[in-house]
């Protein structure tokens, strides 16, 4: 299933996350914009920063009148964004999110 996933990610577009759950670290919307898939979610704990990118749509939260439809508007728009813009972001998120960019940063932090 692992392997598949990336495939699934490319081949998808949209990373619709309809959550109420405070993440500290959303490894998934990382994965999800360098596949190139727009994300879709409600700003929520690390999703705020995680899934932040010019090209996504943060919706109201989960619990607050109106989320289904404005959900469902965000994924629509999600699925609108050119190949140009999502290719930016892919590249956007590998550059912020691959261990290449990290570990000199944790190096320096653990100094």
């Amino acid at each position: 299933a692992f392997r598949v996933l990336p495939w699934l990610m490319i081949a998808a577009g949209v990373w619709a996350y309809p959550t109420d759950f405070s993440e500290t670290c959303c490894t998934n919307a990382f994965e999800a914009r360098a596949a190139g898939c727009v994300p879709v979610c409600p700003p929520l704990a690390a999703l705020a920063e995680s899934a932040k990118c010019d090209q996504g749509f943060f919706t109201r939260m989960t619990d607050q009148e109106g989320f289904d439809e404005e959900f469902v508007e965000a994924c629509v728009k999600a699925t609108q964004v050119s190949s140009e813009d999502r290719a930016r972001m892919s590249r956007d998120a590998i550059e912020q999110f691959s261990t290449e960019a990290l570990i000199p940063k944790w190096k320096k932090l653990l100094e």
